[in-house]
């Protein structure tokens, strides 16, 4: 009985402090990404679109707002660095809240490109 009552108690306190639990819309998101994609320099931009380029890659994933503090998001948005270049990912097949990514980034499998300065992700699943 004091483990589950333990447990439950670790469970909320994770709940309650893992992040703001907001959904947003995905137009919301996508303007967000673009208006960090703007902020990144040609060098970082380059290098994320040479690793994007070898196909399916790992990268870390996590919150956008909750884990890498980017420019622009709001609530719980899936967010990708690739080397040292967090960018979010608008359209993403993971979602960050549900996913546990506010409490921590997580390494994921992912194919992808930079289209028009944003990252769009072909296919991602978590390791």
């Amino acid at each position: 009985m004091r483990k589950i009552l333990l447990a439950t108690m670790a469970m909320s306190v994770f709940l309650l402090m893992g992040c703001s639990g907001e959904k947003t819309d995905t137009a919301k998101v996508e303007d967000a990404a673009k208006d960090a994609a703007s902020s990144m320099t040609d060098a970082g931009m380059q290098a994320v679109q040479a690793v994007l380029a070898k196909g399916e890659v790992e990268v870390e994933v996590g919150c956008a707002g909750c884990v890498y503090k980017l420019e622009g998001a709001e609530g719980c948005q899936t967010a990708v660095k690739i080397g040292d270049t967090a960018m979010m990912a608008p359209k993403a097949p993971i979602d960050a809240h549900s996913a546990g990514l506010c409490a921590g980034p997580k390494k994921a499998k992912m194919k992808g490109s930079i289209q028009d300065g944003k990252l769009v992700t072909e296919a991602m699943e978590l390791q």
